[in-house]
Formats: C-alpha cells, sequence, structure tokens
C-alpha cells in the first residue's frame, strides 16, 4: 500500500503540474485568440476605411465616365448635321461613281459594236461589189451561160445535116429550153443577193449610225457625270475635313472615357479583392469572438493598448512548448489525490487496525506469561505437595 501511495504521489505530482500546464495553455491561448481578434479587428477597420474610401473613388470615376459619355452624345447631336451630310455626299459620290463606271462599261460596249459594225459593213461592201460585178462583167460567165452558147453553136452545126438531125435538133432544143430557165433562176438569185447584200449594207450603216450617236450621248453623259464626281468629290473631301475635326474630338472623348473605365474597371477589382479580405478577417473575428465569449470576454471591452508589450510569435512559440511538455507528461491519473486519500484512510486503518492487534497480541502475552507463572506456580506447589505426601 504504502509503495501504491508513493506511485500515486508521483501522479498527484504529474497531475499537479498537467493542471497548472493546462492552466498556462489556457491563458496562452486566451491571449493568442485576443491578439488574433485584435488584429483581425484593427485589419476590419483599416479595410473598411479603405472599402469606404474606393466606394467614394468608385462614384466619382463612375460619374466622369458619365460624364465623358454624355459629351460624346453631345457632340454627336451637336454634329449631326455634319454627320448626315457626310452620309449623304458620301453616299451621292459613290453612287455617281457607279453611274460612271456603268456608263463607261456601256461605253466600251458601245465601240466594241461600232468596231464590229464596221467590220460587217466592211465585208459587206466588198460582197456587194463582187456581186455586182459578177452581174455585170462578161468576163465572168457562168458554165451554164457557156454551155448555153454551147448549145447554140451546136443547134447552128445541126442546121446543115438536114432532116435526119431533126430528132437530134428536138432535144437540143429542149436542152436549151431547160437551160435558159436555169438561166433566169441563177439570174434572179444573183440578183437576189446582190439586193440582200445592199439591204444587209444598208442596215448595217444605220446600225453603225445609230452606235455613233449613241456612243456620242454616251460620250456627253459620261462627261457630265466626271464634272458631277469631281463636285461630289470636293464637296466629300470638305465635308470629310468637318467630319475629320468631329471624329477627332469624338475620338479625344472616346480616348478619357477608355481610361476613366479602366479606371473605374481597376477600382472595382480592388473594391473586391478588398471586400473577400474583408469576408475572411470577419470570420477569423467571428471565430475568435465566440472563443473569447466562451473564456467571459467580450470583445468590445479589449483595450489594445493592454496588450502592446505582447507578441504573437512569441506566444505561438510558449503555447508549442507548454503542449510539448503537456505532451511529454504522458497519460495523467488526475484522480491521484482521491485515490491517495483513499489508501492513506486505508493505510491509517490498517495501521489503526495492526495496533489493535499489537496490543491484543501484548496482552495475549501478558496473560500467557501470566498463566505460564501461575501454572508453574501451581504446578511447583502441586509438585511440591505431592513429593511430601510421598516422602511422608
Amino acid at each position: 500500500i504504502q509503495r501504491l501511495i508513493n506511485r500515486l504521489q508521483n501522479q498527484a505530482k504529474a497531475a499537479e503540474k498537467y493542471k497548472k500546464l493546462q492552466i498556462e495553455e489556457k491563458e496562452l491561448k486566451l491571449n493568442i485568440s485576443i491578439l488574433n481578434t485584435l488584429s483581425a479587428k484593427a485589419k476590419k477597420d483599416s479595410l473598411s476605411s479603405k472599402i469606404s474610401k474606393l466606394d467614394n473613388q468608385i462614384t466619382v470615376k463612375s460619374a466622369e465616365v458619365d460624364t465623358h459619355e454624355t459629351s460624346i452624345d453631345q457632340i454627336k447631336t451637336e454634329h449631326s448635321s455634319v454627320l448626315s451630310a457626310f452620309e449623304d455626299a458620301q453616299k451621292n459620290f459613290y453612287t455617281i461613281g457607279s453611274e460612271i463606271a456603268r456608263h463607261e462599261t456601256n461605253l466600251q460596249n458601245i465601240n466594241k459594236a461600232i468596231t464590229g459594225y464596221e467590220e460587217d459593213l466592211s465585208k459587206v461592201k466588198d460582197r456587194y461589189a463582187e456581186a455586182r460585178h459578177n452581174e455585170s462583167s462578161l468576163e465572168n460567165i457562168s458554165p451554164k451561160e457557156k454551155a448555153m452558147k454551147l448549145l447554140e453553136n451546136i443547134l447552128e452545126s445541126l442546121k446543115g445535116f438536114g432532116s435526119a438531125a431533126d430528132s437530134i435538133s428536138n432535144k437540143a432544143h429542149e436542152l436549151k429550153d431547160l437551160l435558159t430557165s436555169i438561166l433566169k433562176i441563177t439570174s434572179a438569185q444573183s440578183k437576189n443577193i446582190t439586193n440582200e447584200y445592199l439591204h444587209r449594207q444598208n442596215e448595217i450603216s444605220e446600225q453603225l449610225s445609230q452606235a455613233r450617236e449613241n456612243k456620242l450621248k454616251a460620250e456627253n453623259d459620261l462627261t457630265d457625270l466626271v464634272e458631277k464626281s469631281s463636285k461630289a468629290e470636293a464637296e466629300l473631301n470638305s465635308i470629310r475635313q468637318k467630319q475629320s475635326l468631329v471624329d477627332a474630338s469624338i475620338q479625344d472623348v472616346e480616348n478619357k472615357k477608355s481610361i476613366a473605365a479602366l479606371d473605374l474597371r481597376s477600382l472595382e477589382e480592388k473594391l473586391n479583392n478588398l471586400k473577400l479580405d474583408l469576408r475572411t478577417f470577419e470570420v477569423n473575428l467571428e471565430n475568435a469572438s465566440q472563443t473569447l465569449k466562451k473564456a467571459g470576454v467580450s470583445v468590445s471591452e479589449l483595450n489594445a493598448e493592454d496588450y502592446e508589450e505582447m507578441n504573437l510569435l512569441d506566444l505561438e512559440s510558449s503555447l508549442a512548448s507548454t503542449q510539448s511538455s503537456i505532451i511529454s507528461l504522458g497519460a495523467i491519473n488526475l484522480a491521484a489525490p482521491d485515490e491517495i486519500e483513499e489508501e492513506s484512510k486505508r493505510i491509517d486503518e490498517l495501521d489503526s487496525q495492526l495496533e489493535d492487534l499489537n496490543q491484543a497480541l501484548d496482552k495475549l502475552q501478558s496473560a500467557i506469561k501470566k498463566i505460564d507463572v501461575e501454572s508453574k506456580m501451581k504446578f511447583d506447589e502441586s509438585f511440591n505437595s505431592v513429593n511430601e505426601k510421598i516422602q511422608e
């Protein structure tokens, strides 16, 4: 039991040390929570201030963007007539250009047609002259005409043979009549060809004359269009200069607006990032507040000046050391003091019982001695009495 009490006393010392370390750990954790709370609160307040400033800057920058947008609309409104005139002049210039291109294409087609008509007219004139020459020239007698003359010569020759050649002469006359008919037909066809060539020549001449008139009209129209195009181009250039000034003004305001919009976007991104950071610190502050609330500490009552000398890193290092000491204690028997008390009571009871036993033993031994003495005395008395009787 005493060994058990000694062991329990060692455990009680370890438990006492453990309790002290626990109190120290709790105090360190509380101080760390307080420092974290104060830090989170300070950062939250700082971020809230920054967010407020950014909100003001964003409001100003947004108003600046709106102002530039209004300026652009105002410039466009004030110079809408220039914009409209520029669009009309540009449309007119391109329309005239399109008309010029169409007339140039038409003139090219007319020139091609005139060239074709001139070539066709030259060919028809040559063929007409050739037909006229063939029709009137005796030197170019056709084979049928030669056959007719030869047949007449044969008939003249047959007259010298008398009646014996009548049959042949009749056949020759029939042949002559047939050839005469053929020659009439051929002559009529030749005249028809000549007339056809003449009609074709007149027709092509009329077409050529009409084409030349169309060419002259197209050239005049093209000249008018070129003049109109020059005037339209001059008007367009004049309006374009005015438009350039308007565009430059708009571009200048657009650049300012773009810069302001970029600044606004940058401020909004910073604001969003700060809000995320703020939310993080709010969560940390809320968690730390819950820890302090459990310890009975109110965040609103904390004074940062009371904790200025504390260093978070030192506290965290001390906490790590304390927790390491707790771990090194191993298993802790927190009931050791109670067990020592119980075992002490038990040993006191056993000591009391032992004392009672010792006292009883002493009494028993004293009684035994007394009995031994008394027994010896009685034995001696009896022995002596017996001896005396024997001796008697």
